[in-house]
């Protein structure tokens, strides 16, 4: 068959029962090889030798009509068919067309003369209706496929045990599993047009960090670790989803429920620690507490029997002293005690001075004085202190490590800045205290990996990763963030948040 219409191959069978008739229209077409056919048997035989490009059917014909032949619609058939009749008749017309006819012609020498623009014309037009059909075809295997492909994915998400949310880009949630629906729904069927950071920190504001809007702002995966208001410690991704066009304009939250897993390493841990503070405890009490008592009742026996005042007043800091040392076994022995989890009201300047006056010794040995602001009417926060006394000796250790990494002597750049603040945010009283030391840094394209468990930036037997992963549950279990900026090789500044006591100064 010819591709082209109007060429010399062109393969055009007419089908007339007149000889004369169809002998005026095979010199009307002017253009590529004629057939005739007198009678639709012989029409049948002709297309059965070989298949014709296009075919002029006569209307009446002495075995039948041609609306017999035709196929609806007419881009079904295997050729396109164009109906021709003597008399005009406009109800045939109709009939014809409706049958699958591509066009009805009058036998006429006006349509005679316009012969070659009529066959050209039909050719174009039953090109372009296969061409539609084909496309339509295509694109209905493309719709079953997709209506498959949706199908499948949404039975996979739809049963993934771990919480999977689609977001929009203004945080609000798009799809949820049903394992997000249980898990964060408080009861709702739906978590459709929820704001993220209202199911995950019942607040009103984005989270700080937010990893959702960073992998909008970089394109990547990033994931934070997150304690939700039931007290489980969640592992969550944020995955961007472009578009074809490659704009960012949602993204999948997948949350992990490490509890467990967190739960776990934190009591081999805890064993390991307190194990070892106890061992070293026991014998700091026996070895140290009784001579520092028998030191101080001494010490009160002068102050009571001396009458000068000098002298009175060395016994008095014989006693501050002794008590000091008292304090100081007290705070370690804290570390190793199995304490009550009931939470009460701390000052953080208190807890922050036991933890220096328990890592003083190193500090000064290093050459690090570190220097405090910390502002004597900042209020309490409710914590249990040991816990917080574990936190801020990690941070103390990490800073005097990364001083001694970048000034193994003595430096006056050698600092460690420790501050506290209260603010306000969201209506809510917060404490901010922030450790900054002028070490080494940390490179930032580790600096999101900080917070991961076993991930560290010491050398091997340096470090064991843990120390803080475990500070950042810690503190997110009291309701508060922990949050590193570092340039590497100028600074780091670790900054904690903490509720503050209601009502409290």
């Amino acid at each position: 068959m010819a591709t082209d219409p109007l060429t010399p191959d062109l393969n055009i069978l007419i089908v007339e029962d007149e000889p004369a008739h169809a002998e005026a229209i095979r010199r009307a077409c002017a253009v590529g090889r004629t057939r005739i056919a007198g009678s639709l048997a012989e029409y049948r035989r002709a297309c059965a030798e070989e298949a014709p490009d296009v075919v002029l059917l006569d209307l009446n014909l002495p075995d039948g009509l041609a609306l017999q032949e035709l196929t609806e619609p007419a881009e079904d058939g295997p050729w396109p068919i164009l109906v021709m009749t003597a008399h005009g008749d406009e109800q045939l017309a109709v009939a014809a067309m409706k049958a699958g006819a591509l066009d009805y012609l009058v036998k006429s020498p006006e349509s005679f003369a316009a012969m070659p623009q009529t066959l050209e014309r039909a050719l174009r037009e039953w090109r372009l209706r296969r061409e539609h059909r084909q496309v339509a075809e295509a694109l209905h295997v493309s719709e079953k496929r997709y209506q498959n492909l949706y199908h499948q994915f949404r039975t996979v998400f739809e049963g993934v045990a771990d919480p999977l949310l689609l977001l929009s880009k203004d945080f609000f949630v798009e799809w949820a599993n049903p394992a997000a629906t249980r898990t964060f729904g408080g009861g709702r069927a739906d978590l459709g047009g929820a704001l993220c950071h209202e199911l995950f920190k019942e607040c009103a504001s984005a989270c700080r960090p937010c990893i959702f809007q960073k992998s909008f702002e970089t394109g990547g995966i990033h994931e934070v670790f997150h304690y939700s208001p039931d007290g489980r410690r969640w592992n969550i991704r944020a995955l961007p989803i472009a578009e074809g066009s490659g704009e960012i304009r949602q993204a999948l939250l997948i949350c992990h429920d490490i509890s467990e897993k967190m739960r776990a390493q934190a009591d081999a841990i805890r064993g390991s620690q307190l194990a070892a503070l106890g061992e070293l405890a026991a014998g700091v009490a026996h070895e140290i507490n009784n001579p520092i008592n028998g030191i101080i009742n001494y010490a009160q026996l002068l102050v009571n029997r001396l009458a000068d005042t000098q002298n009175q007043d060395l016994a008095n800091r014989i006693i501050h002293e002794g008590n000091r040392i008292a304090g100081i076994v007290g705070g370690l022995l804290s570390f190793a005690r199995p304490q009550q989890e009931n939470r009460h009201p701390i000052h953080l300047a208190e807890a922050l001075n036991d933890c220096l006056a328990l890592a003083g010794a190193q500090l000064r040995r290093d050459g690090i004085a570190p220097r405090l602001d910390l502002p004597a009417d900042l209020p309490p926060v409710n914590a249990l202190k040991y816990q917080l006394q574990q936190v801020f000796l990690n941070l103390i250790s990490n800073a005097r490590y990364a001083l001694n990494e970048k000034y193994p002597g003595t430096h006056p750049d050698k600092q460690l800045d420790i501050s506290a603040t209260a603010l306000t945010i969201d209506g809510q009283r917060r404490v901010r205290l922030a450790f900054r030391d002028s070490g080494t840094g940390i490179p930032a394209e580790i600096l999101e990996r900080v917070h991961s468990p076993f991930f560290t930036t010491k050398p091997p037997g340096k470090g064991t990763g843990l120390g803080l992963s475990i500070s950042c549950g810690i503190i997110e279990n009291h309701r508060g963030t922990l949050s590193i900026a570092s340039v590497a090789g100028e600074y780091t500044t670790v900054v904690v948040e903490l509720p503050a006591v209601a009502g409290g100064a």
